[in-house]
């Protein structure tokens, strides 16, 4: 690890205890030659430009990235095509493929695939850049994030592992220069209706809903505060080790993850065609 993190590290009392197993350099570079597996986890378009940069470098490593890819989809799609081109192993970090509501998702869709379904997934947060005023790039579409980019890019991907979408409307609300704040999303699959509301401006309830209708009636439900449980502090055990665990230990090929990759980037490309933006003055 850069040894300039080292004083975070003791900062954080849920991790501190790794601290007598951790390797720190003061290179970047040294890492990198050192290394098998590297987790990359700075901002899209630090990744994009990691990537493009040190092609050969890769070839010999485990490459765990970061969501969304890059800045911007024809970005990320470049990106996938020169990690395919050059059997670079990697994957992207969609924890919400290893949630519960997940897991019944794809187990009702094949159940009931014939059928007409209504889905419908509502996520209601308060972003920490948006209520204090500040414009990190997590706020800005342009950088890779915004409400689309970095929130919706999760339930985008998880629709795509159900099957081939087709978006019909989306719109982007309260926006300000770029920054995206909240979304209205809407796709067909054969009969089926998927919405996606999502909402990062909410400061009176934090909450994720996904319901599953069949003629009128629910066969499906979930409900929590957030996606995949988030930590409220760094006092303790960040609930998300056990996804990101399963992230990391699970098994697949590679072939696999880049067809996955690419439904993913091919649904946010068909649904970047259909937006409409709603400005804020």
């Amino acid at each position: 690890m850069p040894s300039r993190y080292k004083q975070k590290i003791l900062r954080r009392l849920d991790v501190v205890h790794l601290l007598p197993s951790i390797e720190f350099y003061e290179r970047d570079e040294d890492i990198l030659n050192r290394c098998t597996h590297l987790v990359f986890a700075k901002r899209p378009i630090d990744q994009q430009n990691f990537i493009t940069s040190n092609v050969d470098l890769l070839k010999s490593k485990i490459l765990f990235l970061e969501k969304p890819l890059a800045s911007s989809n024809n970005f990320s799609t470049r990106c996938l095509s020169i990690l395919v081109q050059h059997d670079i192993q990697f994957r992207l970090g969609f924890l919400s493929r290893y949630t519960e509501w997940f897991a019944d998702l794809i187990r009702i869709f094949r159940q009931h695939g014939g059928e007409q379904l209504e889905l419908s997934f509502s996520w209601n947060l308060c972003a920490s850049h948006f209520s204090n005023d500040q414009m990190p790039w997590k706020g800005l579409g342009a950088s890779g994030g915004g409400a689309f980019y970095f929130y919706c890019s999760h339930l985008i991907h998880a629709l795509s592992m159900i099957g081939a979408w087709s978006p019909t409307v989306f719109l982007k609300k309260n926006l300000t220069r770029n920054v995206e704040r909240s979304l209205f999303l809407q796709m067909k699959l054969k009969n089926s209706l998927a919405t996606i509301i999502l909402d990062t401006l909410n400061t009176e309830s934090t909450s994720f809903e996904v319901c599953l209708k069949t003629c009128g009636k629910t066969i499906y439900s979930y409900s929590a505060l957030s996606i995949f449980e988030m930590p409220h502090s760094y006092d303790v055990i960040d609930p998300r080790s056990e996804l990101i665990f399963q992230h990391v230990q699970q098994e697949y090929e590679q072939t696999d993850l880049n067809a996955e990759y690419k439904k993913y980037l091919t649904l946010e490309k068909k649904c970047l065609k259909y937006q409409v933006e709603e400005l804020v003055e």
